[in-house]
């Protein structure tokens, strides 16, 4: 019961704040804590930054979530970027195969779905997971 009185105030305070939201600016948007952010991500609206979350995430529903959950997602694509960084390995292109490109997500513990990602799809989670998406 607690929980869900809890859920039910943080989802009004979420729907303010995403509503109040619209009308900011964040002109200074193109350096994020020392990382470099793409054109194509400064431009884009929350929900448009939700929208690609989900097209290269295992599941949908980036929106919904709340913000901790938001965050705790964030650190472990982090994590999986940071592991592959110290690794120095190649990464797949256009020019794997798809069963090539399954066999390293396999190894460096990537997401994915077997079978419905396409050979492009599965090079997003590649690209997205080293930094480069």
């Amino acid at each position: 019961m607690k929980q869900t009185i809890v859920k039910t105030i943080l989802n009004i305070f979420g729907y303010a704040y995403i509503w109040i939201e619209r009308f900011m600016d964040y002109p200074h948007d193109d350096k994020i804590l020392g990382m470099d952010i793409d054109k194509k991500f400064q431009d884009m609206s929350r929900q448009q930054l939700c929208r690609y979350m989900d097209a290269v995430l295992p599941e949908k529903g980036f929106f919904d979530i709340q913000s901790t959950s938001k965050i705790r997602l964030g650190c472990q694509l982090l994590h999986q970027f940071n592991k592959l960084k110290k690794r120095n390995i190649q990464v797949p292109t256009m020019r794997w195969n798809r069963k090539d490109i399954i066999e390293w997500l396999d190894r460096n513990e990537i997401p994915y779905d077997r079978a419905e990602d396409t050979k492009s799809e599965l090079l997003k989670k590649v690209h997205l997971a080293c930094g480069n998406g």
